[in-house]
């Protein structure tokens, strides 16, 4: 009997840590499946950048006809994070490659600088690229570009958000 109650606790405590790590939630729940669709949907800036010569970042003046949003903000919270996906054998490259997973993130809205206004937040999706947003991490210097998406705007940039002066000189807003 002992040895039934001790199995069946740790089948519970197992399900219980399955679902915390599971990004939130099932991935039979609608919200799970839709940023799970917004990242496959999403275009792949990885391929691009994984290279024997490294891309530069696209200009961002490039970037800005294709903007919907352009704002300053905080990552709040990641709100899903896709399977990383299988690296090809890249021999001729030195060091570790870096990551580049689909991201769902929560951007809390500080600054508006160009486009539309999305209020104090914005849902959007860092698509396959080789950089990592972190709930928290510190943004104060850089700028966003986002395109509209469906069912999530998308963040423009091989690298992740642009520093705020090239922004501001792009738009020609200056300080």
């Amino acid at each position: 009997m002992r040895q039934v109650l001790a199995l069946l606790g740790v089948v519970a405590l197992g399900s219980a840590f399955l679902s915390a790590c599971g990004g939130g939630g099932s991935a039979d729940r609608p919200e799970v499946g839709a940023r799970k669709a917004a990242c496959t949907q999403s275009p792949n800036l990885a391929r691009a950048a994984v290279r024997p010569a490294a891309l530069p970042p696209e200009p961002v003046g490039e970037l800005l006809p294709h903007a919907r949003f352009v704002v300053q903000a905080q990552v709040a919270r990641v709100l899903y994070e896709g399977e990383k996906p299988e690296q090809d054998t890249h021999r001729d490259l030195a060091g570790p490659l870096p990551p580049d997973r689909c991201q769902v993130v929560r951007l809390n809205v500080t600054r508006v600088l160009g486009g539309e206004d999305p209020g104090s937040a914005l849902t959007v999706v860092k698509p396959l690229a080789p950089y990592l947003l972190k709930a928290g991490q510190n943004t104060t210097d850089v700028a966003f570009v986002v395109r509209a998406g469906d069912p999530f705007p998308i963040i423009l940039g091989r690298y992740g958000p642009y520093p705020i002066a090239d922004v501001q000189a792009a738009l020609g807003t200056g300080q």
